[in-house]
């Protein structure tokens, strides 16, 4: 069963941000906040569903855990930054090394580690749009 398209983007309204999850009240809650503050947001929970969306929707931000259950957000990002070049992206952990996949691509601009807040995401995610 696929359940990951929380807010459907709508091509009239905000920037459309892809967020990869697999805590699924993290995802919702994320997702919620984020929308009120103007994205249009789609939320995942694994590399194949994120995969997917891309490739339906053109995604101009992406928040990624790291650990995801079918694969690592490391090598989502660059998957979907070599589909999407525009494409900025934050890497989020719950453990401590969020910086462990290396120097990593210029459109990787935020490296955290979990808790993060909606507001955070949000203040590095408009410094660079």
């Amino acid at each position: 069963m696929t359940d990951f398209v929380v807010n459907a983007p709508d091509p009239e309204s905000g920037t459309a941000l892809l967020i990869v999850e697999d805590d699924q009240a993290l995802r919702q809650m994320l997702a919620w906040e984020l929308s009120d503050l103007g994205y249009r947001v789609c939320a995942t929970g694994s590399c194949r569903e994120a995969l997917v969306a891309a490739g339906a929707i053109g995604f101009r931000l992406a928040v990624l855990d790291i650990d995801l259950p079918d694969g690592d957000g490391c090598r989502l990002a660059a998957e979907l930054v070599r589909t999407s070049p525009r494409l900025r992206v934050v890497l989020v952990s719950g453990r401590h090394g969020a910086d462990r996949c290396g120097p990593g691509s210029p459109a990787v601009i935020a490296r955290l580690t979990k808790p993060v807040s909606a507001w955070r995401l949000d203040t590095i995610l408009r410094g660079d749009r």
